[in-house]
């Protein structure tokens, strides 16, 4: 059994261009819930992987100390300890539901968000130098290496890494 969370100013530790920190910042803000977005750059990701073991984002940083990760498990807890207002349904068949959608878009519509993030020039361009700005403002070389840096492993992990070439990205 968890220990309950405690109402207070909470902590979130992402970046706000990623798609799972938004998650959990739309479900703080559905909930009327006060928190404060503490951008990570490499070395925050590295201290905030070493108290949780989990090296992702976001990370929540809770009042009395406690750290919890993935927002999945995030919002779960979240619903049982302030249920009100309620983000899914009374109805079990339409929790079950919103279940599915929420599973469907956390283990699916990524794919294509980071294809669209990182298949077209102009968006690669600039989410590259956002994150080079932001993530990896704490790495010692020059900007347009940081920019370079980031957007080949974007490119790498999210477009050749999932399949995507010329024949398959029609499909996307």
């Amino acid at each position: 059994m968890s220990t309950p969370v405690q109402p207070g100013l909470l902590r979130v530790h992402g970046l706000d261009l990623s798609y799972f920190t938004g998650k959990l910042e739309a479900y703080l803000r559905a909930k009327g819930l006060a928190y404060e977005l503490v951008e990570m750059d490499t070395r925050a990701f590295r201290r905030c992987g070493k108290i949780t073991g989990v090296a992702q984002m976001p990370q929540l940083e809770l009042p009395d100390g406690r750290w919890l990760t993935d927002s999945t498990a995030i919002i779960e807890q979240f619903e049982r300890e302030f249920p009100y207002p309620a983000i899914y349904p009374s109805v079990p068949g339409l929790c079950f539901i919103a279940d599915l959608l929420e599973d469907f878009a956390d283990e699916w519509l990524w794919r294509p968000a980071m294809y669209y993030r990182w298949a077209f020039a102009e968006d690669a361009r600039q989410l590259s130098d956002r994150l080079a700005r932001g993530l990896l403002r704490d790495v010692p070389l020059p900007l347009a290496i940081r920019r370079r840096l980031i957007r080949h492993r974007q490119q790498r992990l999210f477009l050749k890494g999932d399949g995507i070439t010329q024949d398959t990205a029609p499909v996307v």
